[in-house]
């Protein structure tokens, strides 16, 4: 569960997105850590994503996605 704070920041975030943007952002919490994915939709059939995570207690780590859909 969202804490209220997080839960009104990520609101917030939305709200600023401007009318006609295409993108995804979303969060993985698993036994071995955390990551965050931030992604944008340049054409209709194509996104892009980065993301960052690091393992409880451990080293960070972070990659780049492209995919295709049809």
């Amino acid at each position: 569960m969202l804490s209220p704070s997080l839960r009104q920041s990520l609101q917030e975030a939305v709200r600023a997105i401007a009318p006609g943007k295409q993108g995804q952002a979303g969060i993985a919490v698993t036994l071995d850590g955390v990551a965050v994915e931030v992604g944008y939709k340049p054409k209709p059939w194509v996104d892009l994503s980065a993301y960052a995570g690091r393992t409880w207690g451990r080293e960070w780590t972070a990659g780049a996605r492209a995919g295709v859909s049809w």
